[in-house]
């Protein structure tokens, strides 16, 4: 009998350890497949002009020197794009491509480094492999040794899966609570990196407030909008901003929210 989704919480308690590490799906794997995604979707698209890609790349550098773990040794690189999308992504094997429609959202480098903050904290989490594990390893779908080779598992039929649950190429669906938490997971973490690198979460508390006010007004996806920027997560993340004001109040540099990058 396959497992459904929604038993993933209950299996990884049973096991006494995350989906990712009992079904044993692998840190390369994922970086493999993100490489894939990269060269599929995102390589050839052409790069935008007249936006301030120097910012861009100031705010990503500084980002990413505070990522811990496996995160923090890749070599990152942060192409802007012509598009506009109100999207990014950050995929594990250190790609990070930003739509210029994403800056006219952000307005500022911190509300940019709030977006990427999100994105690089998925990564450093490891949420991909994890959402891999809940969407297709776990329920039966696919197996471990196949998530390398999405076109050869069929890419009409499980690809487009893989590749959202790297978070690009559209919206996530979530399936599970289990997965709607490293949402949560994500913006808390997020807050905390972009304190680090410098940028005031108060920052993040304004673009957050765009978001909603645009998924809500317009139905336009902003960061794949992988579920609702409801009324609820945006008072979780004003909480969470109180938190990580201390960790921006203890930061090498402060930038406050940077310079205006929308004009």
């Amino acid at each position: 009998m396959l497992l459904g989704p929604s038993l993933v919480p209950l299996l990884a308690l049973v096991l006494g350890t995350r989906p990712g590490l009992a079904r044993g799906v692998k840190a390369e794997q994922v970086d493999a497949l993100a490489q894939q995604i990269h060269a599929r979707h995102y390589a050839d698209l052409p790069l935008a002009t007249g936006v301030p890609t120097d910012t861009v790349e100031t705010v990503v550098k500084r980002l990413v020197r505070q990522l811990p773990g496996k995160a923090g040794k890749h070599t990152w690189a942060v192409r802007v794009v012509a598009g506009e999308q109100a999207e990014a992504v950050a995929l594990p094997n250190g790609q990070i491509v930003v739509y210029a429609g994403l800056l006219p959202v952000a307005k500022t480098e911190g509300g940019l480094a709030a977006a990427l903050g999100h994105l690089l904290a998925h990564v450093a989490e490891g949420h991909g492999q994890r959402r891999i594990e809940g969407q297709l390893v776990v329920p039966g779908l696919v197996a471990a040794d196949q998530i390398g080779d999405p076109v050869g598992i069929g890419h009409d039929k499980y690809g487009s899966t893989l590749t959202t649950a790297l978070g690009a190429g559209g919206a996530l669906r979530v399936v599970s609570p289990y997965l709607r938490d490293l949402e949560a997971e994500a913006d808390v973490e997020g807050l905390h990196l972009m304190a680090k690198a410098g940028y005031d979460p108060a920052a993040a508390t304004l673009f957050w407030a765009r978001v909603r006010e645009i998924t809500n007004d317009s139905g336009v996806r902003v960061l794949g909008n992988n579920h609702p920027m409801s009324l609820k997560r945006s008072r979780t993340l004003e909480e969470a901003v109180v938190d990580a004001e201390r960790v921006y109040d203890k930061a090498k540099a402060q930038y406050g929210r940077g310079v205006r990058i929308d004009r």
